[in-house]
């Protein structure tokens, strides 16, 4: 058996039965009851941006599930393309997150964690640049001072160390 509805003109704009709407399409019965701000037994009507007002949607109590150890976490340690980064144990990014190797970045590391570049600048001076070739021991000459000598070995022996001359 099929059941068929039938609406009367008795049916509109009483209590349990149909609401009728007016030319715009909004709904005429109790008009007063409807306003843009939530409120107990109110209607909500749409803000002039043709949406509702934040506040009558229900809050939803699930941001601690995107924090670190949570359900949906939202961050990750490891770099990767348009992810969220989060600190590892220590409390520090992977230098992976960092801009490397850029003159807006940061200098570049390499698998020893040593800085890779061209050379350092200080106050908008270059101070160290590319290691410069080898410089012999002094050897030789018409007068011999054994002092000055020791003294300039050293200071090759300083820079060899540092990395400044080849060895």
């Amino acid at each position: 058996m099929a059941w068929k509805l039938v609406w009367t003109e008795d049916d509109a704009g009483v209590p349990d039965g149909l609401a009728t709407l007016d030319g715009a399409a909004k709904v005429v019965q109790d008009p007063a009851n409807a306003q843009e701000a939530p409120a107990a037994g109110k209607i909500p009507i749409a803000m002039l941006s043709g949406k509702l007002a934040p506040a009558w949607l229900p809050s939803v109590p699930h941001a601690a599930t995107h924090q670190n150890g949570g359900a949906d976490e939202v961050a990750t340690a490891a770099p990767t393309a348009d992810a969220i980064p989060k600190a590892l144990a220590d409390g520090k990014l992977a230098v992976g997150w960092l801009p490397a190797g850029d003159a807006s970045g940061v200098a570049a590391l390499d698998g020893a964690k040593f800085v890779l570049g061209s050379g350092l600048v200080v106050a908008g001076d270059q101070v160290v640049g590319a290691r410069a070739g080898a410089i012999a021991d002094p050897a030789g000459g018409m007068v011999i001072d054994l002092m000055c000598r020791a003294a300039v070995v050293q200071i090759l022996n300083a820079l060899r160390g540092h990395g400044l001359i080849a060895p």
